[in-house]
């Protein structure tokens, strides 16, 4: 992070790792809860600290004895190294796999784990506004097949799918975010396109080696022989995003933060 944005060296502290570590194992603590028996948690920091990796892991296996590491695909292990004392975490280290480096361990809950039955929280999702449902419904409609109900509902100022109960205070986001009314027009969000987009009317299929790949992921727009309005771009059948097509070509609405820079 420190050679992708200019500000990240100054934010840094030598406690910082401490009060990350402490923040992950809270989320790793509620997280567990959620994991119904023979069910799979993915823990992915983009940290070399063994405190934040491996330390929080161990201390999430202590308090969660029926969650048991699991050995990643080969594929994953071939680009990087075992984790400190712990060879089924893996460690994705710069000089053998692109990225600034990451840590990524794979739990698994034994199916005799027990299941919480109910929240221990006050459920925090509100009924979306009638007029705002249906400029939601008018615009799922318009863009995605049929079937699949979703649980729709508000958090915030954002309209959600979320199937379970969410709490009042302190999160980030609840269940996939779909998007936001505003002045009578929706307004789709990028989990919209990355959770839902194998089922828009409208999709860009695009494979390995085909250009607009790099064009749409640096966030140019893109030619696309395809109806005005929404579509999903997929590459290999797996959805990338989303664009608004007019006239054959694409506007581009993949998340600045993610674009590839120098394309």
């Amino acid at each position: 992070m420190f050679r992708k944005y200019e500000n990240a060296p100054a934010e840094w502290s030598e406690n910082a790792p401490a009060f990350c570590a402490a923040r992950q194992k809270e989320i790793l603590h509620y997280a567990g809860q959620t994991v119904a028996p023979g069910g799979y948690l993915l823990y992915a920091t983009c940290t070399f600290s063994t405190e934040e990796n491996e330390g929080s892991v161990r201390a999430f296996l202590e308090e969660y004895p029926e969650f048991t590491l699991q050995e990643l695909p080969a594929p994953l292990q071939a680009v990087s190294s075992p984790g400190v004392e712990m060879p089924f975490a893996r460690r994705f280290y710069p000089h053998k796999a692109a990225g600034e480096g990451q840590f990524v361990a794979l739990l698994k809950r034994s199916r005799e784990g027990m299941r919480r039955e109910a929240p221990a929280f006050p459920d925090g999702r509100e009924v979306i506004p009638y007029e705002e449902l249906n400029v939601l419904q008018d615009f799922l409609e318009s863009v995605m097949e049929k079937g699949g109900d979703l649980t729709l509902c508000k958090y915030g100022k954002y309209l959600y799918s979320a199937p379970m109960p969410v709490p009042r205070e302190n999160v980030f986001s609840a269940g996939v975010t779909l998007g936001t009314v505003e002045k009578r027009r929706f307004v789709p969000h990028h989990q919209l396109f990355k959770c839902f987009g194998t089922r828009f009317l409208r999709k860009l299929e695009l494979e390995l080696g085909d250009k607009r790949v790099m064009q749409y992921l640096s966030g140019a727009e893109i030619d696309c022989d395809l109806p005005d309005g929404w579509a999903a771009v997929l590459l290999g059948g797996l959805p990338l995003g989303g664009i608004k097509v007019s006239g054959g070509r694409g506007k581009n609405h993949y998340p600045k933060g993610l674009r590839v820079n120098g394309v």
